[in-house]
């Protein structure tokens, strides 16, 4: 099976808590698209809720 690199956390946390990891390429199905991302950022309103409780 394929795979792909994926941001991951397994805490709370800051940037610190964030791992590079390997997980299955999702299939599309015959009416989707799988679209390759080259490059992502994230804002801090979206790492805000991985911060707190």
């Amino acid at each position: 099976m394929a795979t792909m690199r994926a941001v991951s956390r397994e805490r709370i946390g800051g940037p610190e808590v964030l791992h590079v990891v390997a997980v299955p390429r999702p299939e599309p199905l015959p009416t989707e698209v799988l679209v390759r991302v080259v490059s992502a950022g994230a804002n801090p309103v979206h790492v805000a809720p991985s911060t707190t409780l």
